[in-house]
């Protein structure tokens, strides 16, 4: 054979290489980029940002912008072959019905806008567009979009949990705490450096579920792992985060898990089946070595007053621990601050007309609970209830639409909890939990509404 047909079969077969390591890149990258823009990551990555944003002390401003981007995407991607889908029934309706009431309120303003208007009028407008690109979420994306939730929120939420006790540790040594400022980690109880500890601790208990789901779902034991890691460091922060419904929330999940490992015992006693102790009742062991150890750590040191130079953070995890075990009135006292503002918002509704009972009074209420409780600083106030703050703003008729969209929403649940799977009825009922009695509007904290829809999306 020639020299230059050697040649020629060398080059050829070396392109041939090259045209299949092409292909084969080709390949690989359309099929990210078909996952990357499939709406099932869209909302994977819409609540892995809502977790971070009640978590991170300067929270996460991402929603917004990455919602637009994909309403974007997704609107010239199907523009050009079909309408934007948009799924009407009954839930929706509602929601927009509950947007509208909103909106209504805001009339009787007198002018102005508070604001607390503002943000929850961002809120609406990206709830809208989250929306639109949910009418193509269906029930054979729903496990993909469960499986990259895990993906991103396990690993993500365990750093944030890392980072928080690292700074809490820093912290109560006399350090510097890492990125943040100290005077307002001065004004923080706990490890919940965020600023509002219930939140934190939301996020945290999110980050329990995740773990534990995702470890008996996982067949990686690099991911079981960072599973369990999960949980270790998430319990210790909602340990940790001062806030008495976590602790409330986290001493329930352990009783139910104690009780459902005993119950799996009882059964296999009776059958005679022998069972080999798995992963899953060793993540239930570790949850609860971890609560009495942790519980043991905060308030034994507390108690003690061990010579550390800021025992401010401890004392007042300690404090707020007591004022649910103590004997003497301490679920009164918990509470209470919650429930003066309930009660006066009940006092201003008394107070009402005929037209304010039906249609309500706008949101002229902010400044007259902000000057009952916080007198001369001009600072506005809401009754730490939106089911109580919708009857406020747009009367019984949005008190009504409130309050059936969350019936309506817990109904749809219950129903297809096989379908939903029991993680993610366990996720929206303690964030109900804890914004049914924090939270300004439904619509101020996103996280819930965005469940909601993620609900009545995959409705009929």
């Amino acid at each position: 054979m020639a020299l230059g047909d050697l040649l020629w079969l060398k080059m050829s077969s070396s392109s041939t290489a090259s045209n299949i390591f092409r292909q084969r890149f080709g390949m690989v990258f359309v099929q990210l980029l078909s996952i990357f823009f499939s709406v099932e990551f869209f909302l994977a990555i819409v609540y892995g940002i809502l977790l971070l944003g009640i978590t991170l002390p300067y929270g996460v401003p991402l929603f917004f912008p990455i919602v637009f981007l994909y309403f974007i995407l997704f609107f010239f991607r199907n523009s050009f072959s079909k309408h934007l889908a948009l799924k009407l029934n009954i839930g929706i309706v509602l929601f927009l019905f509950c947007i509208l009431m909103y909106l209504i309120g805001m009339l009787f303003n007198n002018g102005e806008i508070y604001s607390q208007n503002v943000r929850d009028l961002k809120n609406i407008s990206g709830l809208l567009m989250v929306l639109l690109i949910l009418g193509y979420f269906s029930w054979q994306k729903y496990d993909n979009f469960i499986r990259i939730y895990h993906y991103l929120t396990v690993p993500v939420l365990s750093g944030v949990a890392l980072f928080s006790i690292y700074n809490f540790y820093r912290l109560i040594i006399g350090s510097d705490v890492m990125l943040i400022s100290m005077e307002k980690a001065e004004r923080t109880i706990g490890i919940s450096l965020s600023g509002s500890y219930n939140m934190f601790a939301l996020g945290m208990l999110c980050g329990i579920f995740a773990g534990y789901f995702s470890f008996g779902k996982s067949r990686s034991l690099l991911f079981k792992v960072l599973c369990a890691f999960c949980i270790l460091v998430c319990t210790t922060a909602v340990i940790l985060s001062g806030s008495r419904r976590g602790w409330i929330i986290l001493s329930c999940i352990v009783g139910f898990l104690l009780v459902r490992y005993l119950i799996s015992g009882g059964k296999s006693h009776l059958t005679g089946e022998k069972r080999i102790f798995s992963f899953n009742k060793l993540n239930l062991g570790v949850c609860i070595i971890l609560l009495a150890l942790g519980c043991a750590f905060v308030f034994l040191s507390a108690e003690r007053n061990v010579e550390i130079e800021k025992p401010r953070q401890m004392e007042e995890i300690y404090f707020r621990f007591q004022t649910i075990v103590s004997e003497e009135g301490s679920f009164k006292q918990a509470f209470s601050k919650r429930t003066e503002r309930w009660l006066f918002a009940l006092e201003l509704i008394e107070n009402f007309s005929f037209f304010e009972i039906c249609w309500g009074s706008g949101f002229e209420f902010l400044p007259l609970i902000g000057e009952e409780f916080h007198p001369g600083k001009k600072a506005k106030g809401d009754p730490h209830n939106f089911i109580i703050a919708s009857f406020l703003y747009s009367g019984l008729l949005g008190f009504a639409g409130v309050l059936a969209l969350i019936i309506l929403t817990i109904f749809s649940l219950v129903q297809k909890r096989d379908k939903f799977g029991t993680e993610f009825v366990l996720v929206y009922l303690t964030v109900l939990a804890f914004t049914i009695t924090g939270a300004p509007s439904l619509f101020s904290v996103r996280l819930l509404p965005v469940m909601t829809l993620t609900v009545f999306s995959l409705s009929k």
